[in-house]
């Protein structure tokens, strides 16, 4: 009975936790609290008991009204108008708010999972090359690496400049731009513009990133133990010294002396 009782507590102090970091709490508070105001005003003003005043208050809240149970004082009445009005603006205040609140978490957790089935696709690479940056020079080589059917995999902890060098990357983009240069003809770039990083590298097929190159716990979790090369093609010149220098060094402690590294030197 005391191991029930134990278990029995734990599982609801989870489910609490879980609650509390869902943010359907806050929901929760005003929704129990008006059951409770209902419920107290209903038994003193119609003198019904806990039990029916309570019934009262959740019909009222829900709309369902049976009719079997209705206030006869005109106090009650008021209060019951009132009470009514503001339940059903609370609870459709509520009802969307608990919708966007799970759909955030489904989005989060869908998130999650693709994070991690990119991670483990990096984590199968083998002999392929580390392209350090998202802007011209990285784009370049990227592509160059592409055309050679070499794994890549590109690093840059900026969104938005990613997100250009996989634009560039993106055959429908691409095509639409060249087909622009050529005729000069207006065409709608929007489509591209307006997907996400996740998208365009999905569409692409690119491997990717969003993290400091800087960082050698990101070269290590972009494999550069079992990597053919690394391009530093950072804006700044110290960071392109720093990842050559940590790249280095951690290719000969973790057995890989035979990385290539090529890097931009703008100064």
């Amino acid at each position: 009975m005391i191991t029930w009782l134990i278990a029995t507590i734990t599982a609801l102090g989870r489910k609490f936790q879980q609650t509390q970091r869902s943010g359907l709490l806050p929901l929760l508070a005003p929704f129990l609290l008006l059951i409770a105001i209902g419920t107290f005003v209903y038994a003193f003003l119609e003198g019904w008991t806990l039990l029916n005043a309570l019934y009262a208050t959740i019909i009222t809240i829900t709309t369902v009204g049976y009719g079997d149970l209705s206030p006869q004082t005109a106090a009650g009445r008021i209060f019951a108008i009132f009470f009514t009005l503001f339940a059903i603006g609370l609870a459709g205040y509520a009802l969307s708010t608990a919708a966007a609140v799970v759909f955030e978490g489904h989005r989060a957790k869908m998130a999650l999972k693709r994070l991690e089935k990119r991670m483990q696709q990096i984590a199968a690479l083998s002999g392929h090359v580390i392209v350090c940056g998202g802007g011209i020079l990285a784009n370049r080589a990227a592509g160059e690496f592409r055309r050679r059917n070499m794994p890549f995999v590109i690093i840059e902890a900026d969104e938005a400049r990613l997100k250009h060098t996989l634009l560039w990357l993106h055959a429908g983009y691409v095509e639409k731009r060249q087909r622009h240069y050529a005729s000069l003809d207006e065409v709608d770039l929007s489509i591209e513009e307006r997907k996400t990083v996740e998208e365009l590298a999905e569409e692409s097929g690119i491997l990717y990133m969003l993290e400091d190159p800087a960082d050698e716990q990101q070269l290590r979790a972009a494999g550069v133990h079992r990597a053919y090369g690394v391009v530093a093609a950072m804006t700044d010149d110290r960071d392109n010294t720093t990842i050559i220098l940590s790249a280095r060094d951690m290719a000969r402690r973790l057995g890989n002396p035979q990385l290539r590294i090529v890097a931009s030197a703008h100064d």
